[in-house]
């Protein structure tokens, strides 16, 4: 287990956490997530947590958490999972005001 996914146990805030492997990191889907990924810590790291899981390392991860294509980013609250960010055309307005949604259900 990863230190990335001792600090998913550790969270009371929201945690963002991008799901990859060591195969995946090499191809253009993944570098397109990887920096939109980045983007999102920019602009939200006060609000969420954000963590890189490497499946490959932590192969019970995407069974568990029924992942069914790499890379995917889920979102937790509370350590379970609240919403998944799966596919290709996402870009970071639409997943910042997503995210934004559950910001504000946390706040009250």
């Amino acid at each position: 287990m990863n230190e990335d996914i001792l600090e998913l146990k550790d969270s009371s805030k929201l945690v963002l956490a991008i799901l990859t492997t060591d195969f995946c990191t090499a191809g253009e889907i993944c570098a397109t997530q990887m920096i939109l990924f980045h983007q999102l810590e920019v602009k939200l790291s006060k609000e969420i947590n954000f963590v890189k899981i490497n499946v490959d390392t932590n192969p019970f991860i995407e069974a568990a958490w029924h992942i069914s294509r790499l890379p995917t980013m889920v979102l937790m609250n509370n350590k379970k999972i609240v919403y998944k960010f799966e596919g290709q055309n996402l870009d970071v307005d639409t997943i910042v005001s997503k995210l934004n949604k559950f910001i504000q259900k946390t706040m009250i």
